[in-house]
């Protein structure tokens, strides 16, 4: 199991959201050596709310 899924799953087998309250946001993070990125989607419009770019240096990580 991955961290923060609660096991439940959707009709197509996609662990379904923590927050039940509000399911139609989804946040992803991409992580690599020299930069993390964020970025939050509403998923059931499909539509691109945000993102962020971290250093993965000392500064990154207190953001």
């Amino acid at each position: 199991m991955v961290a923060g899924d609660t096991g439940d799953r959707d009709r197509n087998g996609q662990p379904t959201p923590l927050d039940h309250d509000n399911p139609d946001i989804v946040l992803g993070v991409d992580t690599h050596k020299d930069v993390h990125v964020a970025a939050v989607v509403s998923a059931a419009a499909g539509v691109f709310v945000e993102s962020r770019s971290l250093p993965t240096t000392a500064e990154g990580y207190e953001h």
